[in-house]
Formats: C-alpha cells, sequence, structure tokens
C-alpha cells in the first residue's frame, strides 16, 4: 500500500492557484484512495473467512459472524452462540449472542459440542484476531485522516467562493479539495509578497520543494555564470530578519521598518502554510505505513 516516490506527482511549476490545488488534491485523494483499499481488502478477506468457517465446520452452535454497522461494511469477525426459536406464525428464526473474550477449549466443548475439531477452531481464532487487527488499524488511519483534512477545512471561516471540480464527487472529496484550495490560495499570497519584495537590496524568495510546499528566506543578488554566460541570481542570506543581521549587512535604518513588515508577513504565511504541509504529510505516512 506505500506510496513510492518514482510514482509521486512533482508539483506544476509557475502554476496558477487552480493548478496548484489540484496538484494537492490529487495527491491526497491518493493517499486516502490507498487506505480505503487497504480497508476494503480486509473486508473481504472477513467475508472469506466466515464462509470457510461454515464449509469446514456448519452445522454448529459456535458460530463465527461478521458484525456490521449500519454505515459501514464488516467491522470485525466475532465468536457468537447461535439458537433456534419458533415464532407465532410457525416459522424458524435463528438468533446469534455475542461471546466476548477470546476463544477457549471450554466454549468448544460446551457450545460447539465438536472438542475434537478444537486445533481448527483455534486456527479460525488466530486468523479473525489477525484480520480484527489489520481492520482497526486501517480504519483508524483513515479516520484520523479524514478528522485531521476535516479540522483544516473547518478552519477556513465560511464556504468557498470556488466550485468544486467535477473530481470532487463524494462529501469527502470536497472537503479534501476545499483544503487544496485553501493552501493553493496561501501558496499565492507567498509568491505575491516574493514580487513586493523584490525592489529591496536583499529581497525575499520562494522555492517549490517536490513535495508541493513552498520554502522562503532572505537573499541578495549576485551574479553567476550559467552556460558561459553571465546571469543575475541569488545568494541566500538567513531565513529570518534580525537587527543584528540587519546592522551586520550595513542597511539604512530607514529601510528596516519595511523589511520587518515584510518578515513577519512572511513567517505568518509559513506558519499557515507548515499546519496544511504537516496534515498533508502524516496522511501520507498512514497510506504508506
Amino acid at each position: 500500500m506505500a506510496i513510492g516516490n518514482r510514482d509521486r506527482e512533482s508539483p506544476p511549476a509557475g502554476s496558477s492557484v487552480e493548478a496548484r490545488a489540484h496538484f494537492h488534491f490529487r495527491s491526497i485523494t491518493k493517499a486516502l484512495s490507498v487506505l480505503e483499499t487497504a480497508l476494503l481488502d480486509v473486508e473481504a478477506e472477513m467475508e472469506i473467512l466466515a464462509r470457510e468457517f461454515r464449509a469446514a465446520l456448519a452445522p454448529t452452535s459456535l458460530v463465527l459472524f461478521i458484525k456490521r454497522r449500519p454505515d459501514r461494511g464488516p467491522c470485525s469477525l466475532h465468536w457468537g452462540r447461535g439458537f433456534k426459536f419458533a415464532m407465532p406464525d410457525g416459522t424458524i428464526r435463528t438468533f446469534r449472542k455475542h461471546l466476548t473474550g477470546r476463544l477457549t477449549g471450554r466454549r468448544i466443548y460446551q457450545i460447539g459440542r465438536r472438542y475434537g475439531d478444537k486445533e481448527l477452531y483455534f486456527d479460525f481464532d488466530r486468523r479473525r484476531l489477525k484480520l480484527n487487527h489489520q481492520h482497526a488499524k486501517h480504519a483508524h488511519a483513515l479516520d484520523l485522516s479524514r478528522r485531521s483534512l476535516k479540522r483544516l477545512a473547518g478552519r477556513a471561516g465560511g464556504p468557498s467562493d470556488s466550485p468544486f471540480p467535477s473530481v470532487a464527487t463524494s462529501d469527502w472529496d470536497q472537503v479534501v479539495w476545499r483544503v487544496s484550495r485553501d493552501l493553493a490560495e496561501l501558496q499565492e499570497a507567498m509568491l505575491r509578497l516574493v514580487m513586493e519584495g523584490r525592489a529591496h537590496p536583499i529581497f525575499p524568495y520562494a522555492r517549490i520543494r517536490a513535495s508541493g510546499s513552498i520554502s522562503m528566506g532572505w537573499a541578495v543578488g549576485q551574479w553567476i555564470m550559467k552556460d558561459g554566460r553571465p546571469r543575475m541570481g541569488r545568494r541566500h542570506l538567513i531565513a529570518r530578519l534580525t537587527y543584528l543581521f540587519l546592522r551586520s549587512v550595513a542597511l539604512p535604518r530607514r529601510q528596516w521598518p519595511s523589511l520587518k513588515v515584510l518578515d513577519r508577513r512572511m513567517r505568518s504565511l509559513c506558519s499557515k502554510q507548515a499546519e496544511y504541509i504537516r496534515t498533508f504529510a502524516q496522511v501520507r505516512m498512514r497510506s504508506a505505513a
């Protein structure tokens, strides 16, 4: 279920807000689909194990059944005791009583009446516990990922003006799109800040990483040779402006306030982006586990 680095899509360079939003949307929906597929695979194995038990040991009063929830598929496999009752209309109905805890030899003897098949019962019990553990693991990872994305979508403060794309068909896809769009608009503000600061001797710059995040810092212009030709490049100076650094580069004091304002805005945008990127990284890590 892991997503390799070769399969990861690269972020679009110099793209629009919509293109960046679609990049983040595809990245997160791919990770969520890996978790959903793993959960469905375990649930299919539960169905197979229950049918295999019925074929191997039925009829017996000690039954292996799947406990279901109204809004989801099979949740877990449990042992139960089967009862048959005659209804007033003459029909026979079968009921199950859930047996808590693990399977024991006493239950096999008293309920199943098949003590000679106890090793087969214990084998089914081991496989049942393994599938229950896998299901709980994948369900917990999917639930944590959805809750973290829903929390980010709730912090946007109001409905988005951007319509949902055609790929956002389900409610959860719309939540992911809302978060992806908010992050793309935040990154657009980071790039606009870079354009605002280019008039200063030292200026903010941005670099788009492979994960889709944007790192920012302060740089100074510098001539470099590329392909045998001189061109204007940049040299990284510092990640965050301080008054000690401003004194060391001998900038006029009248420029300090405007630079510090840009630096505070940069730190604020980077801090907001970090929460989105951290949540996206956690979703990818859960899908790769």
